[in-house]
């Protein structure tokens, strides 16, 4: 029994080790590409009232109106600490800083967790397979991880000597 469940423990880790670390490799590629992959297009300005600032009405008016992008795809958020409105595309993975006093867009940049989170892992590809394939990894790591501790500890096999 104890020489079977050797046997099977390194046959797993082994195998699981390989599709751990190609699945890894995937991941690096990734995560170097995805980004140069969605480049950012150019900010749309938004010219509000620099003096009175810019009403949060105002705003949504725009990105309702579609200036900023798709209103399907849109998310609003206001960040009254720092006094900035942020406009995300989920469609685009974009943030966009507007200044909530002087109406100007502030910054235009790529939103890495959102990208990452939904992109990798093959979800550029299908989000099902991606989804499944993580499922997967999870699990055959725990494995991984098991067969490792057994192997650590019965690292050979023991031959029983005849007389």
């Amino acid at each position: 029994m104890k020489k079977t469940l050797l046997r099977w423990s390194r046959f797993l880790h082994k195998w699981l080790g390989l599709y751990i670390s190609v699945f890894t490799l995937i991941w690096l590629v990734e995560l170097l590409v995805l980004p140069i992959v969605y480049k950012l297009s150019p900010a749309a300005g938004f010219s509000g009232q620099p003096a009175a600032g810019v009403s949060i009405e105002q705003i949504f008016n725009a990105v309702n109106s579609g200036r900023f992008g798709d209103p399907e795809y849109l998310e609003f958020r206001y960040q009254a600490k720092t006094q900035r409105y942020h406009i995300i595309d989920k469609r685009e993975y974009t943030i966009l800083t507007i200044d909530a006093v002087t109406g100007e867009s502030i910054k235009k940049e790529l939103d890495y967790n959102t990208l990452l989170l939904e992109k990798s892992g093959l979800g550029w590809i299908n989000q099902k397979l991606a989804g499944l394939l993580k499922i997967c990894f999870q699990i055959f790591f725990v494995i991984l991880s098991v067969t490792g501790i057994y192997i650590l500890f019965y690292p050979r096999q023991q031959k029983k000597k005849s007389l």
